[in-house]
C-alpha cells in the first residue's frame, strides 16, 4: 500500500480544496476602506469578481466583519463602492468577499478584470 504524502494547505483551502470561486488578478494599488469609525488606507494585493485581498499595517479586522470598501482602480473612471465581509486574515493581510455592489460598478470591475487578465493564476493568497 502506497504511503500518502501530506499535502501542505494554505488559507485558500478547506478540506483540501480551493475555496475561491473565481481567479484573482494581482493588483498593487492603494485604496481606502470606509466604516463608522472613519477611513483607513490599505494596499490592495489582488482582486476578482467575488473578492479581493489587502494589506494594512495599522488595522487588522476581525473575520466576519462587514464594511464598505472604496476601490480606486487606475482603469476606472469612478471609485467603486462595495460592501465586503472579511473571510480570512493572517497578520496584516486580509481576504474579503464582495457582499453587495451596484450593477454599474460590477460591470466596471468586470471590464477591469478582463483588461488585466493574466495567463496564470497568481501565487498563493498570502504570498503577495
Amino acid at each position: 500500500m502506497a504511503k500518502r504524502i501530506p499535502e501542505k494547505l494554505s488559507a485558500l483551502h478547506f478540506n483540501g480544496r480551493e475555496r475561491r470561486h473565481s481567479p484573482r488578478i494581482r493588483y498593487d494599488v492603494n485604496t481606502v476602506i470606509e466604516f463608522a469609525a472613519g477611513v483607513i488606507d490599505v494596499q490592495l494585493i489582488d482582486i476578482s469578481k467575488n473578492g479581493c485581498s489587502f494589506r494594512s499595517e495599522y488595522w487588522q479586522p476581525e473575520v466576519g466583519q462587514l464594511f464598505d470598501l472604496k476601490l480606486s482602480l487606475p482603469e476606472c473612471r469612478v471609485q467603486l463602492s462595495v460592501e465586503v465581509k472579511i473571510c480570512s486574515r493572517l497578520g496584516n493581510k486580509s481576504g474579503v468577499e464582495f457582499v453587495r455592489m451596484n450593477a454599474d460598478h460590477s460591470t466596471l470591475l468586470q471590464e477591469v478584470l478582463k483588461q488585466n487578465d493574466e495567463s496564470q493564476s497568481p501565487p498563493g493568497f498570502f504570498s503577495g
